[in-house]
């Protein structure tokens, strides 16, 4: 199903990118017209080697990539960089599963399941392992470079260890923020910080 719609969204992307030799104003059709496409990746999940595929159908569709260049520099100059699938499709599966989970009556058995489901996804090739929301939202973190433990437990890229209450009205957007942050690192390579102290209300946080 996922490759079906990965090459509906190459056809539009054609379409949009061709319309844009002739008018620049056609390419904002990528938002709307491309875009959409990719619709149910974010419960699903998306690999990496999928997610730069989606990635260069947008660049090639909006006219904003050329041969050899950056394509984060690229979505970044053309303000599209919350639109860059790098950033926006892990950042997507993990929230969409945090919602179900916060208003989900099994968070006994969620937790129980994501304890039994990591061994399986420490493995590179974690994303053949992944068979729903919950080990998408998984495989998404470690590729961020999460170390997840426990589903109330991640340990971000510099070594902080974050407390996750669900239930907390304004633990979702606090995520999303968080999440922001270290994606937006992921994918703008640079040196992490030694020690990072972050307040986010509902997220309890201490240096390991």
């Amino acid at each position: 199903m996922q490759q079906l719609r990965l090459l509906g969204a190459q056809k539009a992307g054609r379409m949009v990118s061709q319309l844009g030799r002739a008018s620049k104003q056609a390419r904002r059709l990528v938002i709307t017209g491309v875009r959409p496409r990719f619709y149910g990746f974010a419960a699903m999940g998306s690999s990496p080697t999928t997610t730069l595929k989606m990635r260069a159908i947008l660049g090639n569709a909006a006219g904003i990539r050329k041969p050899g260049g950056c394509a984060t520099t690229a979505f970044f100059l053309a303000g599209m960089d919350h639109q860059d699938p790098c950033f926006s499709f892990p950042l997507e599966t993990i929230l969409e599963f945090a919602v179900a989970h916060a208003g989900s009556g099994l968070k006994l058995a969620n937790a129980h399941a994501w304890c039994a489901k990591l061994p399986s996804l420490i493995d590179k090739c974690r994303w053949g392992k992944v068979y729903g929301a919950l080990s998408a939202a998984m495989a998404s973190l470690l590729d961020a470079g999460f170390d997840i433990p426990e589903i109330g437990r991640w340990i971000d890229p510099s070594g902080v260890q974050w407390l996750l209450d669900y239930s907390l009205p304004m633990a979702i957007p606090a995520l999303r923020r968080v999440l922001s942050h270290f994606l937006k690192l992921g994918i703008w390579p640079r040196p992490a910080p030694t020690h990072l102290e972050l307040h986010w209300g509902f997220i309890q946080t201490s240096s390991l």
